[in-house]
């Protein structure tokens, strides 16, 4: 096949992770594809982010791109707010399309945006970044162990600094009106992903958010039970702070009739587990990386150069394309996901 056209619309924190991450996949030959094109509203980071990482121009206006027959794929990742938009115009070019998660601000939106990449039959994956992270990919693994049992419970813990600051200097993750809710829709979209994931369908939730830097709409703080078909319940907590010198990150534990499982890390492990009288068994970083790589057909070769979780979503994405097969987790999925994060601010308000 020919030579996938790349275009990246938003070049802010995540759109430079996933502009590393494309100009490592070209330039190590694990894709066949160029990289045409930035685009941000803000013309100089545009050419900024361009120059850095080797796409041949730059714009700011998003849809001019998308209708200028230059490119076949897009990533999309600008604030929430814009989404619905520009998905729209590249489904009725017929582009391929990453789009970053939360889809969409609202349920409503998102299905909007589900209904427009199904009637186009295009191509479409979403940023749940999770689904590639090597410590949850081989926790499933660990999970299907017949002899831990049934799963009982399990709590997850997302906790990072509020990113409108640090690293992230996302002011508009503080406006309602842009991004559409806070820690829950933003961040923990992962994390119901990978509850679903695990555990299979939701049959209810119940929750409380609240906004202790009182930013209008903007929880710091979601706290929800979570009830599985299956029988098993879920605690997930959500929360943004201000301990700025601490990273980003995870902590699950899982409890069955049998055994338990628990990391405290979101990436790479280690993880830990104990079925039974016997003693804890540590995954460690190494070994939870080589199971990851194993699974998904890659070699440390190939994996090293990546560095990122964007870089093997994005590495799987561009596979799938060259491959003529669909992406995953794709914007049905992702809609399952908001459907969760809608239900618990129903529940919060009610």
């Amino acid at each position: 096949m020919e030579r996938l056209r790349i275009g990246l619309i938003g070049a802010g924190f995540i759109g430079v992770a996933h502009a590393n991450a494309i100009e490592t996949i070209i330039g190590e030959k694990l894709a066949a594809a160029e990289f045409v094109s930035v685009c941000d509203a803000d013309a100089a980071r545009a050419r900024g982010i361009a120059e850095s990482f080797g796409a041949k121009e730059h714009c700011s206006d998003a849809i001019g791109l998308i209708d200028s027959d230059k490119i076949d794929t897009v990533f999309i990742c600008t604030p929430t707010k814009y989404h619905p938009e520009i998905v729209a115009a590249a489904a009725k070019q017929g582009l391929n399309i990453f789009c970053e998660k939360p889809l969409a601000r609202t349920l409503s939106e998102a299905n909007e945006m589900l209904s427009a990449v199904e009637r186009a039959g295009v191509k479409n994956q979403v940023g749940l970044v999770l689904r590639f992270s090597p410590v949850y990919n081989v926790i499933k693994q660990l999970i299907s162990d017949p002899s831990l049992g049934r799963p009982m419970t399990v709590l997850f813990r997302d906790d990072q600094y509020f990113p409108i600051r640090g690293i992230y200097a996302s002011t508009w993750r503080a406006d309602f009106e842009i991004a559409g809710g806070g820690a829950l829709i933003e961040h923990s979209i992962h994390d119901v992903d990978v509850l679903r994931w695990f555990f299979g369908e939701i049959s209810g939730v119940q929750s409380q958010i609240k906004s202790f830097a009182e930013h209008r709409g903007i929880e710091d703080l979601a706290a929800a039970q979570i009830k599985f078909r299956s029988g098993c319940v879920g605690q997930l907590i959500s929360v943004w702070h201000n301990i700025l010198r601490r990273e980003s990150n995870r902590y699950m534990e899982i409890f069955f009739e049998n055994g338990c499982i628990w990391s405290a890390d979101d990436f790479i492990g280690p993880i830990s587990h104990q079925i039974a009288d016997e003693d804890t068994v540590v995954v460690s970083s190494e070994e939870v990386l080589q199971r990851y790589l194993a699974s998904v057909g890659l070699q440390d070769a190939k994996y090293g150069s990546l560095h990122s979780a964007q870089g093997l979503e994005d590495y799987h994405f561009l596979r799938a394309l060259e491959k003529g097969i669909a992406a995953s987790p794709d914007f049905r999925v992702a809609v399952k996901a908001h459907e969760i994060v809608d239900a618990i601010y129903v529940s919060a308000r009610s």
